[in-house]
């Protein structure tokens, strides 16, 4: 396959106000394996080969260290052995005027982009989340910072004690919010910041570490959501439906929109089919 993960077009729910609509989304196959309802990392012939934490955590040094986007940073996993999932979607949306609120007379058009890849561990697996953005945004990403979030059905995976979050550029913990839960976690991204020190595209990522504990490749799904903020509104928490679905819930619908998308494990690429050129 190419540099450019492969579009699907399909849609879930609707987005907020200022959101036009989701160009696609593909599928994240393969999380965890389909005899992982056995329990536990190690419960999978998912991996052709072992992938060990010690080279996917110099994975993660290196990225930051070299300032590798995704295509890149999944090239030098396939080119070490290391066996993952991954998935790409666009979704279009409208960005808000330059005084905070969208607008019939200034409404552009633009797209986010959201990534996921899944990685086969000796002691824990890893979801790697990432984002980006047009660079047109810089005119407009304002405080407070925004919020990316993950989530699935609780009796599907399990977060692996003992292991913090990787986080990339201007992303950190989300503070003032419940965002660790038992099925979902929420990072907080100073797109603001990020934004008037970019050229192009800019965006950033966080790593987590889980494993599957039940249902099928075809049944799993993990839900991505990107929630963008101009406004200071009262964040009221974090809900997840029976399925999994989660996002924040807002005092109000204006001053924010979400960018969303979701996968099953059956509909996720294969990283051994990734044949960019391994970054040095």
């Amino acid at each position: 396959m190419n540099q450019q993960d492969n579009i699907r077009s399909n849609t879930r729910r609707d987005f907020l106000r200022t959101v036009v609509g989701s160009a696609g989304i593909t599928g994240l196959a393969s999380l965890g394996s389909a005899s992982a309802t056995a329990g536990g990392p190690d419960s999978s012939d998912f991996r052709a080969g072992k992938a060990t934490d010690r080279i996917y955590q110099q994975s993660l040094r290196l990225r930051k260290n070299r300032g590798w986007d995704v295509h890149e940073w999944r090239s030098w996993l396939a080119g070490h052995g290391l066996d993952f999932k991954h998935t790409g979607d666009e979704v279009t949306v409208k960005k808000p005027t330059a005084h905070g609120g969208p607008s019939s007379q200034r409404l552009y058009e633009s797209t986010a982009r959201l990534y996921m890849t899944y990685t086969r561990g000796q002691d824990t697996d890893h979801l790697m989340v990432e984002w980006s953005l047009d660079d047109g945004w810089s005119s407009y990403a304002e405080p407070p910072e925004d919020y990316v979030s993950i989530s699935f059905e609780g009796s599907y995976y399990n977060f692996t004690d003992g292991y913090d979050e990787d986080y990339g550029d201007y992303t950190d913990s989300a503070e003032g919010i419940d965002s660790l839960g038992h099925n979902y976690r929420v990072v907080s991204y100073n797109a603001d910041g990020h934004a008037m020190n970019s050229v192009g595209r800019f965006g950033s990522w966080f790593d987590t570490k889980l494993y599957a504990t039940g249902g099928s490749p075809q049944t799993r799904q993990i839900y991505m959501d990107y929630h963008c903020r101009w406004t200071e509104e009262t964040i009221t928490g974090f809900v997840v439906d029976s399925n999994g679905d989660g996002g924040l819930n807002f005092g109000s619908e204006d001053g924010h929109w979400r960018a969303e998308t979701f996968t099953s494990e059956a509909e996720m690429d294969n990283g051994e089919t990734y044949v960019d050129d391994d970054p040095e």
